[in-house]
């Protein structure tokens, strides 16, 4: 999923009655736009933005389902929500056809994506990280040595390398 200039920061995450749930702020660039609770109690996120006092603005749509809607938001709810309107439909394991990205969905996938990379970054300080062809999404092979750019060349003979996640870091 693209994520634009969209980040996370702060992120608390825990165990909710239905699931993960976390706390996190939400930057548009350097700029802090919102804090949103996702409770793990099933149900939407909960976005309390930043600029609340701003002149109410229409922010327009289409949910889950692609029908529309509007309301009125905030500036920065409007600036998401046309940044979400640009995802292309998501595929499924239900729906093959493909989804629209609402704003649950892309907080959710932006905080797992931040984890991710945040757990990938502390494998890559002490191991070599590497996700090879035959991989399925989000498996990664581990090698108890640190990476150095001298191995390239002996990793890409002895594995079918799709990337060495280390040089995401260097």
């Amino acid at each position: 999923m693209e994520f634009g200039n969209y980040s996370v920061k702060k992120i608390k995450s825990f165990k909710g009655m239905e699931g993960y749930g976390y706390n996190a702020d939400l930057y548009r660039g350097t700029k802090k736009v919102a804090s949103i609770i996702d409770d793990g109690c099933g149900g939407e996120a909960m976005v309390y933005w930043s600029d609340t006092k701003e002149k109410k603005v229409d922010v327009t749509g289409t949910n889950i389902k692609g029908d529309p809607f509007s309301y009125k938001g905030t500036p920065e709810a409007k600036i998401l929500r046309d940044h979400i309107e640009t995802i292309p439909l998501q595929e499924t394991e239900y729906c093959k056809d493909g989804l629209r990205v609402d704003i649950t969905w892309f907080l959710s996938d932006l905080v797992s994506h931040h984890e991710l990379q945040q757990k990938l970054k502390r494998w890559c300080k002490k191991k070599t990280v590497l996700r090879l062809k035959s991989h399925k999404d989000g498996e990664y092979t581990t090698i108890s040595y640190p990476y150095n750019p001298e191995m390239k060349t002996t990793l890409e003979h002895q594995f079918d390398i799709e990337e060495i996640v280390n040089e995401r870091f260097l």
